[in-house]
């Protein structure tokens, strides 16, 4: 039987908005230079229209997560956004590199955001600058002075988090010790490959590999820039749009037929028939997964892997028959 429009909608709290696919960094393990969406800023206009048509039609969905495949605070409408999101979510979470904030910023953030998480690489200058490619002017000292003071404020948890390269592999037991008293939670990974952007990870081989990352089932709803709707957040250039936020329900886009094959596909142990899902570390075995993290200060590395980045949820992976 066809599920009903409400069934189709994901079992998860949580709805991530990109509002940036802009960055002033270029990151050595970040593929942006395969980008082929448009670098732009979603408007105030769109961020309201789906945030309250999400927030409408799910009143289960409690946090909002703003972040993309760009910096959050690329945007200059970044103010107005994340008021509007704290006005409708329990919980907003925010990922930023730091590189565009000011004191007064600072104080901003810790008012609206509930959670701010901040991706960082390196102890050094030098590593700094080899890893995260800032522009002229942006100074580690001064991304790690915000943290702190971030942290110093209050309001919203600060969240460190670093991927173990080769350009960082001696700092980071540095790394560890400089904010594992600063910051509410730390992490430490071995880079993931972005689907198919970089080769970081060897993948399962494919009689081990699990049939379903869980996420086309319970993974958060995922809005690109433009309004759109793709399947998961590793799929930064977006090739598997599956509807458009600021022109359908979330339950015609659920329940509609892109979606749903790709559900199908994955309930029935045939998501390599997708090209993404062929390829993607994410459907290697949780244990695998595991030995990527290297350092987790709140949680187990099994654990640390069943739960989606912000939401704290569990995804229910699927194991080949």
């Amino acid at each position: 039987p066809t599920p009903t429009p409400a069934a189709c909608l994901p079992n998860t709290r949580e709805i991530r908005v990109e509002t940036s696919t802009a960055c002033n960094y270029r990151c050595s393990m970040c593929p942006r230079e395969s980008l082929t969406r448009p670098q732009q800023i979603m408007s105030d206009a769109l961020f309201e229209r789906v945030v309250r048509a999400a927030r409408a039609e799910m009143p289960s969905l409690s946090m909002c997560t703003v972040s993309g495949f760009g910096d959050f605070c690329a945007d200059p409408g970044w103010r107005n956004k994340l008021a509007l999101a704290r006005e409708l979510f329990d919980e907003v979470h925010v990922v930023t590199n730091l590189a565009r904030v000011d004191d007064d910023d600072i104080a901003t953030l810790a008012s609206l955001a509930t959670e701010v998480r901040v991706s960082l690489y390196a102890t050094t200058e030098e590593t700094f600058r080899q890893v995260h490619k800032p522009p002229r002017g942006v100074r580690l000292c001064d991304i790690e002075r915000r943290a702190r003071a971030l942290a110093a404020r209050g309001g919203a948890t600060l969240k460190m988090t670093c991927c173990e390269l080769d350009a960082n592999r001696d700092e980071i037991p540095t790394w560890i010790t400089r904010w594992r008293h600063v910051a509410a939670h730390v992490e430490v990974w071995r880079p993931h490959n972005w689907v198919d952007g970089r080769a970081y990870r060897e993948i399962a081989p494919a009689e081990q590999r699990l049939a379903s990352c869980g996420r086309p089932a319970a993974g958060p709803i995922q809005v690109q820039v433009d309004g759109t709707i793709n399947v998961c957040c590793f799929d930064y250039d977006g090739k598997m749009v599956v509807g458009d936020l600021s022109r359908q329900s979330l339950a015609e886009i659920f329940g509609g037929d892109a979606l749903q094959r790709i559900r199908a596909l994955h309930a029935d142990g045939r998501a390599d028939e997708l090209d993404l899902c062929a390829v993607c570390d994410q459907r290697d075995p949780q244990q695998r997964r595991a030995e990527q993290l290297v350092y987790c200060s709140s949680a187990d590395a099994a654990e640390r892997v069943l739960r989606t980045s912000s939401g704290g949820e569990t995804l229910r992976e699927t194991r080949r028959a």
